[in-house]
């Protein structure tokens, strides 16, 4: 007899670079879409918004800290997230991973650079270079869980 819950399953999750992720996270919490009702959003946009990159970056970071990482669910560590997960594959792996299973690597349901996907060009335009050292270090005491070697 055939019982549909006893297959054996691969379970396997993908994980970004922590202060990438962080960007990400920032966009998902501030109103992705160009909507502020989740919540928090519009207080998040409020407080943390600033004239440059580095400034918004540095407000999320001490916000974060401050508050912790439940300020927003997008800012837990993904550990925490998938902890029950059997295999692993760095973020940078998913064009390959969606290729393998026989979609389109290409194609991006969400794009966080592009133009009106953010209510702010200080938020679309973010990078990893806008980290200073500080914050940096600030981002891996948190997510050090998060950082693979």
């Amino acid at each position: 007899m055939f019982y549909p819950c006893d297959n054996d399953h691969t379970l396997f999750a993908v994980v970004r670079d922590p202060v990438e992720r962080f960007i990400s996270a920032i966009g998902q919490a501030t109103g992705a879409y160009g909507s502020t009702n989740n919540g928090i959003g519009k207080q998040l946009m409020d407080e943390c918004v600033k004239e440059t990159s580095r400034q918004t970056l540095r407000c999320f970071v001490d916000l974060m800290h401050t508050n912790s990482t439940w300020i927003g669910v997008h800012f837990t560590p993904m550990v925490l997230e998938i902890s029950f997960a059997v295999a692993v594959f760095p973020f940078q792996q998913v064009p390959h991973l969606l290729a393998e299973l026989g979609s389109d690597p290409n194609v991006k349901k969400k794009d966080g650079h592009a133009s009106g996907y953010r209510k702010s060009g200080i938020l679309t335009n973010m990078t990893v270079a806008d980290y200073d050292d500080d914050m940096m270090k600030s981002l891996c005491d948190v997510y050090k869980m998060d950082a693979h070697r």
